[in-house]
């Protein structure tokens, strides 16, 4: 028999005490604080190059895809020595 973590139905409840506004308000509050800390990854990292930090925070924010997912990465590289793209810009 699977034990239920005692707080989640605490969590269940309030969840579904809360309105579509309020879930909305949390959800978008948890997706910036996600791309603050995986900023600060790239900080940490110190990487300048705009290719390489992008591959990192893709990686982070995405990490249950699979590696294909990534190949476009390279359209990046090709793209930023054109000048025609110079990194993503932090929230």
């Amino acid at each position: 028999m699977l034990r239920t973590e005692p707080a989640q139905a605490m969590l269940d409840e309030r969840v579904a005490e809360s309105t579509v506004e309020d879930r909305v308000g949390r959800a978008h509050e948890r997706r910036l604080l996600g791309q603050r800390l995986v900023w600060q990854q790239t900080d940490a990292a110190r990487l300048t190059d705009p290719v390489e930090r992008a591959e990192l925070l893709l990686r982070r924010r995405h990490q249950e895809v699979p590696d294909q997912w990534f190949r476009d990465v390279a359209r990046l590289a090709s793209l930023h020595a054109a000048g025609a793209w110079h990194g993503f810009e932090r929230p």
